[in-house]
């Protein structure tokens, strides 16, 4: 017994330091385990699938939704039908049904493409003018080994898609007074050029838009510039003459614009004036885009004499230029009249041009101007010299609303809110014009310097920023080219008339200072409030030749688009 004890305890020793089918053996106790885990990573992947061809079924009619918002539920149900999908109320009971049995849920609203707001709450259901539907998907999973283990989930997805309308808006910046030799001059002092275009060339130029987009492309190719996109390109810096040429050689334009753009190119050839392209346009979808690619959104066109006053006014800021602008004293019953301009640029962002969707902002440039006028003196012993120096903010404009009509026509209705800029009129010498990092200081005027009699003078008067008005434009108004202007009334005159009432004067004969009453005092502040008609003419004829003018805007919307439906969430 005891021998045959040791061979059992000699065997299973043996047996215990035996190598022999380790192998088979681990797979053997092991395999069930890794039979479970296959099975699970199978059903795994296999929802996964589903969950990804459930989340593109609503993709798809997410979009569709939102191309008919007035259809949408319909829309959504066609679109899950075309691929296969079937379209129910209410799920089977749990564990039953099949993967294209699914639950559908629409709504439509509004989406707003603001990075402000987060994402999540961008969409806002139950608008009453709806550019978005949110599709919901509920479906049954399938479990092909790890059924009889763990229940089939339910899978859930959504999806939302808009219609993003787009419009290019222009705010202030037409040289509105077409006179041939004034506008030569005008245009020739801020791009220092000589000019010598007729007014029938003007006049061609302010009836002809220009495809911005067009303009772009031919000058990426005349100035040989590695651009990708349309930003890049906006992000240059390039010649005043280069980018009219671009203007020329967009095409599409009547054979006297054509021409016209043509010779002011060739005239601005030698002008050393340049422009930064963002200060002056902003293509909203188009910056991203590639050059070439025309299909973000509507395509900009801006009106052509506009592209070029705007961008004479940017050069001259860019280059922190004061202009010496002649006028013709004898068009407003003056003795003699001249005036020094300083331009500031744009606040960056908001370019004069802009393409974009609701809340896109476009403003003018900020604009210093003195005037010095010369009166004949009458019964005064000599001339007055009159300096008025006018200060204008930028007037704005932002796109408040695009409303698209249902049934998905792509003829929008533009809403936008506009505002002229601040306007004040100071008599006095400033110092500083040109200095946009400080408010210019102002001492008092010498109006009249007679050997024997001298008189000195300031005044100040302003208006308030209004409040934004808002403009309507429809679509016949778009199609048309049409400008719309807000103003605060015929301020220029209101303010001059302020300015020459508030007008404090200090007299001295011999050098002895004299009162109020004094009777050259007086003298001067008559003929002051007689030539004040005149003041008005030069000070309002001035401002419209440059395209601007004292508490008003003038606001176009040049493109507009309802958009194409894109997935946003």
């Amino acid at each position: 017994m005891a021998r045959d004890r040791q061979t059992t305890a000699g065997r299973l020793g043996r047996f215990a330091r035996s190598r022999a089918a380790n192998i088979a053996t681990l797979t053997a106790l092991t395999m069930p385990i890794l039979l479970s885990v296959a099975a699970f990573a199978i059903d795994e992947g296999s929802l996964f699938l589903e969950r990804r061809e459930l989340q593109a079924a609503a993709d798809i009619a997410a979009i569709e939704a939102a191309s008919a918002p007035a259809n949408a539920q319909a829309a959504a149900t066609a679109a899950l039908a075309g691929n296969g999908a079937e379209p129910a109320t209410a799920l089977p009971a749990e564990g039953g049904g099949t993967r294209n049995h699914i639950r559908l849920a629409v709504e439509t609203g509004s989406y707003a493409p603001d990075p402000g707001i987060p994402a999540a709450r961008r969409f806002t259901a139950g608008a009453a003018q709806p550019n978005a539907a949110r599709v919901s998907l509920v479906a049954t999973g399938t479990r092909y080994f790890a059924g009889a283990l763990i229940p089939p989930p339910r899978i859930a997805v959504t999806a939302t898609a808009a219609r993003i309308p787009q419009a290019t808006l222009s705010v202030g910046s037409r040289l509105a007074a077409l006179d041939g030799g004034a506008l030569n001059a005008a245009l020739g002092a801020l791009t220092g050029s000589s000019l010598s275009l007729s007014l029938m060339d003007y006049e061609a130029l302010a009836a002809a838009d220009v495809d911005l987009l067009g303009a772009l492309d031919a000058l990426r190719t005349d100035l040989d510039l590695q651009a990708a996109t349309y930003g890049d390109l906006l992000r240059s810096k390039i010649g005043l003459g280069r980018f009219v040429a671009a203007l020329d050689r967009a095409g599409g334009l009547a054979v006297r614009a054509d021409a016209a753009l043509g010779r002011l190119a060739r005239a601005l050839s030698g002008s050393d004036r340049t422009i930064g392209l963002a200060s002056l346009l902003d293509l909203g979808p188009y910056d991203m885009a590639p050059l070439g690619d025309r299909s973000a959104g509507p395509e900009p066109v801006a009106n052509a004499l506009d592209l070029v006053s705007a961008a004479a006014l940017l050069a001259v800021a860019n280059g922190r230029h004061q202009v010496e602008l002649g006028l013709d004293a004898a068009a407003s019953g003056l003795a003699g009249v001249s005036a020094t301009l300083a331009v500031g640029e744009p606040p960056q962002g908001s370019p004069v041009f802009r393409a974009g969707t609701i809340g896109a902002l476009a403003r003018t440039a900020q604009l210093r101007l003195l005037v010095r006028l010369r009166i004949a003196g009458g019964a005064l012993p000599a001339a007055v010299e009159l300096p008025v120096a006018v200060e204008l903010a930028p007037a704005e404009a932002r796109i408040a609303a695009i409303s698209c009509p249902a049934g998905g026509a792509d003829t929008p209705a533009v809403t936008v809110e506009a505002r002229p800029g601040l306007a004040r009129l100071r008599i006095g010498e400033p110092a500083r014009l040109a200095d946009w990092t400080k408010a210019p200081s102002y001492a008092s005027a010498r109006l009249l310097d007679a050997p024997l009699v001298k008189v000195t003078g300031d005044a100040r008067a302003e208006i308030a920023s209004p409040d934004f008005s808002t403009l309507r434009f429809a679509p016949a108004d778009i199609g048309s080219g049409t400008i719309k202007r807000v103003a605060t009334g015929r301020v220029a005159g209101a303010l001059t008339r302020s300015l020459l009432s508030h007008l404090r004067l200090q007299a001295s004969v011999a050098g002895l200072s004299l009162g109020l009453g004094d009777a050259t005092k007086a003298a001067l502040g008559a003929l002051l409030a007689q030539t004040a008609p005149a003041i008005d003419e030069a000070l309002d004829g001035l401002l419209a030749l440059l395209g601007l003018r004292i508490g008003e805007a003038d606001i176009r919307v040049t493109s507009a688009s309802c958009g194409r439906p894109v997935l946003v969430q």
